[in-house]
């Protein structure tokens, strides 16, 4: 007989599966931050129930943890970093009293939380915010959002602009604004840099992008997103070769003749299980895993403040840079028009995007 039984969340339901035989009832826990919370299931039997409850007889008890399930073990050392400090023009007037990871999406969300979720779920625990503009009502949702107890050493940590000896500007871009807090993210021994985005709807494992730059041994793997040709004049286009490894970058081409460079290798969609179609091209995603020591020596150079357009495309010159071919659901929602259309369109019956998701919730 197999038994499907449910422990309650503030979130929702996570399904926890209970297997009893004639022979043998098996128990499995879920993996809190403080240790292992076993849920016992018996068998149909008394005289099994009471064997069960003194963990004698033909009876074992077995603890599994979510953390098993999804892989975390891969994660571990990883640290990640969340770029949430821009002026955010293209949501004005929603940014004009708060910063743009802070605006409300869905009803009852916060942009922020789709890569908090993302990660905390992925089991990375170790997470940096990079704020600047308008960040008060950011910062005060992550604090009553995501308090961390002090067994599970994991964290948001909120990373604001400041001024210090070395000098007294704002972050002038996204690659500026991790140069400038590297001594705070540094400061934990990390296997990989994980960085995101905070604009962007998405539900993405991220162990399995970890595990897919480990095994291409990369020095950098950026994220990428098929599109049709209409899209990719709107978007970082990267050129890839057979093998995965990016070749070039190109950010927003116009030129007809750039863009027939840029089509994207159908073997490359194919391993992904992903049908190729007629005219497909991978745009960047925002989203970089990054070796440490590598991090630190592509933003050596100060000039270099954006990761688009001046550190990814020099990089690729001097690093392995692979692509990770993305084939969920994914929109850029940093726009006004863009973020009308995900909040209606999550609306509809049939909706491309599902919020609630028992295992993997926001």
């Amino acid at each position: 007989m197999s038994t499907a039984w449910g422990i309650r969340y503030p979130h929702g339901y996570h399904p926890i599966y209970r297997y009893c035989t004639p022979d043998l009832s098996t128990a499995r826990g879920i993996r809190y931050p403080h240790g292992y919370h076993p849920i016992y299931r018996y068998s149909t039997t008394e005289r099994l129930n009471r064997e069960a409850l003194r963990g004698r007889g033909s009876c074992s008890i077995r603890f599994r943890s979510i953390a098993e399930e999804r892989g975390e073990h891969t994660v571990k050392g990883v640290k990640a970093i969340i770029l949430g400090g821009g002026r955010g023009t293209r949501l004005f007037p929603l940014t004009l009293e708060r910063a743009k990871p802070a605006v409300g999406f869905a009803g009852k969300y916060r942009l922020i939380d789709i890569p908090i979720s993302n990660c905390i779920n992925s089991g990375v625990k170790k997470i940096f915010v990079l704020t600047q503009f308008l960040s008060a009502s950011l910062h005060r949702h992550i604090m009553q959002t995501y308090p961390f107890d002090t067994f599970s050493e994991g964290f948001v940590d909120i990373l604001a602009a400041e001024q210090t000896p070395q000098g007294e500007d704002w972050f002038q871009g996204t690659a500026d604004a991790v140069r400038a807090t590297l001594k705070h993210t540094m400061y934990y021994h990390s296997d990989q840099m994980l960085i995101l985005s905070g604009d962007h709807l998405y539900r993405m494992n991220y162990g399995d992008l970890i595990e897919f730059h480990r095994r291409s041994r990369a020095d950098i793997t950026l994220c990428a997103y098929p599109v049709a040709r209409e899209a990719a004049q709107r978007m970082g286009l990267l050129r890839v070769g057979e093998a995965g490894t990016v070749e070039a970058f190109e950010e927003k081409p116009r030129d007809p003749a750039v863009l027939e460079r840029f089509r994207a290798p159908q073997a490359l969609f194919r391993e992904r299980g992903l049908d190729p179609g007629a005219d497909r091209y991978l745009a960047s995603m925002g989203i970089y895993v990054f070796e440490p020591h590598v991090l630190s020596r592509v933003l050596e150079d100060e000039t270099r403040t954006d990761f688009g357009k001046e550190v990814i495309p020099a990089a690729i010159h001097e690093y392995k840079v692979v692509a990770y071919p993305f084939t969920g659901y994914w929109m850029d929602i940093g726009t006004i028009d863009s973020f009308y259309d995900a909040n209606i369109a999550l609306a509809q019956p049939a909706p491309p995007f599902h919020l609630y998701q028992p295992r993997w919730p926001f």
